[in-house]
């Protein structure tokens, strides 16, 4: 073996060997393991190899955890002596076991990368990862409300919908999308009343998987809703600043042009009331005298 190698397999970080050790197995997968445990300790990475290949054809009876533990350990040890088919198989089945796997930090980078390609190659399995985009804020009653979603899947994203609990029970909106990641549906004003508006989200991809959710029926997602008093009739008016003003403007008006009207008026005399005589007195000509 190089000594380049031998270096790489001195600075592996055997995530396998806690896995292992925390896990309960067949005996003799226990003893072929505990084996490659020594082997490494010894730097005989050969002897290794073969003790882990006899853990392999075993564990058809072995636990998840178990199984998981082999398939790490065997794909270091394939990465380390660079054998990469090999190693591409093992993390394969690493991935199909445990399709969460990351790499640990210590591995290089040119592991890690043959991890991440491991992850490409394996069939999506998982449903659309769904990102809100709604703000949380109140929206405005009786007017046309827009959700935003963000949906993004391996497979591609076939399908998102949302639905909106509303007077007349469930309305389903389905949802569209300019660039595939952000997906939008509104909804009518009419179903935007007080005091919250109701809804959850669902997305399914092209393979078939989901749906994802953002909320439920039995547990929805909520907007607030702020309600905006409408005026009815004259009472609300009279209630208002700008009223009054105008009225104010219109009485002012008014005084001046009566005003007016009776400077240019002749002297008039009204009926009595009540025993009171009322005259209206026009303005005085030259020589007049000026009579009550």
């Amino acid at each position: 073996m190089s000594s380049s190698k031998r270096a790489a397999l001195g600075t592996v970080v055997l995530s396998w060997l806690a896995l292992s050790a925390a896990a309960p197995a067949p005996p003799a997968i226990d003893r072929h393991l505990e084996r490659a445990r020594v082997c490494l300790a010894a730097l005989d990475y050969e002897c290794a190899d073969a003790e882990l290949a006899e853990a392999r054809a075993l564990t058809a009876t072995a636990t998840s955890e178990q199984k998981i533990a082999t398939l790490w350990a065997s794909a270091e040890l394939s990465l380390a002596l660079g054998e990469s088919r090999a190693a591409d198989q093992h993390l394969d089945g690493l991935v199909a076991a445990s399709p969460a796997a990351t790499a640990p930090k210590a591995w290089p980078s040119a592991w890690q990368a043959a991890l991440q390609r491991a992850h490409e190659r394996a069939p999506d399995r998982s449903p659309p990862t769904l990102t809100p985009r709604t703000s949380e804020t109140e929206v405005v009653a009786g007017e046309d409300t827009v959700l935003e979603v963000d949906a993004s899947d391996k497979s591609g994203v076939a399908r998102v919908r949302a639905f909106v609990v509303g007077a007349n029970g469930v309305t389903e909106l389905p949802m569209v999308t300019g660039d595939s990641l952000r997906w939008r549906a509104t909804i009518a004003g009419s179903d935007v009343m007080p005091p919250v508006v109701r809804y959850w989200i669902e997305a399914t991809d092209r393979a078939g998987n989901g749906p994802a959710r953002l909320g439920s029926q039995a547990r929805p997602l909520e907007l607030p809703v702020r309600d905006i008093p409408v005026a009815h009739g004259d009472d609300s008016i009279l209630e208002t600043w700008w009223f009054w003003t105008a009225v104010g403007v219109v009485v002012a008006g008014s005084a001046v042009a009566v005003g007016l009207t009776l400077d240019d008026a002749p002297s008039a005399a009204a009926p009595a009331f009540g025993g009171v005589r009322v005259e209206l007195v026009g303005p005085q000509r030259a020589g007049q005298g000026r009579g009550l």
